[in-house]
């Protein structure tokens, strides 16, 4: 009980030009949560439910967590 253990994210992303004669034309394909970190970032903080009455089994556990690994492909068309 205190605090959260640290979190840390790392994303990448790739441009690609693409070769069409009279049109700039691109894509990227970015990657976010490149190694899938799954850190809790928010737990349950209450013992009890009410005055004298103790949870079962969930001070302190994991209510949210990191989002996961996810990918976003771009084309953008210039003109």
């Amino acid at each position: 009980f205190g605090r959260l253990p640290w979190t840390w994210t790392m994303g990448a992303n790739v441009t690609w030009r693409l070769p069409v004669e009279g049109i700039d034309l691109s894509a990227r394909l970015s990657v976010y949560n490149l190694f899938n970190n799954q850190t809790v970032i928010n737990v349950h903080q209450r013992y009890e439910s009410q005055p004298g009455q103790v949870r079962e089994n969930t001070f302190n556990t994991g209510t949210r967590w990191q989002a996961p690994r996810y990918t976003q492909l771009m084309v953008t068309w210039n003109f």
